[in-house]
């Protein structure tokens, strides 16, 4: 089981759902959204903790690499 660590330094559970739920807010069409989750649990495979900074990163080289709309992402991130 990965553990996050925040920006609080608080420990959570890695959950997949709200990053899905964050790219759909985010104007992310539901297709790319349901795939992105599931690429960063292979990235993160085999680590005890990451950051999420880190898993923010994944997401975001992924939705450029996939979805050439960032600047979405990027104002959703703004607001919360």
């Amino acid at each position: 089981m990965v553990k996050v660590i925040k920006k609080s330094k608080e420990l959570e559970v890695f959950n997949p759902k709200k990053i899905m739920k964050a790219c759909v807010k985010a104007g992310v069409p539901k297709e790319i959204a349901k795939v992105i989750p599931t690429i960063v649990k292979k990235k993160i495979k085999g680590k005890k903790k990451v950051s999420s900074k880190t898993i923010r990163n994944i997401v975001l080289g992924t939705l450029e690499k996939c979805w050439k709309s960032i600047k979405k992402w990027k104002k959703y991130e703004r607001k919360h």
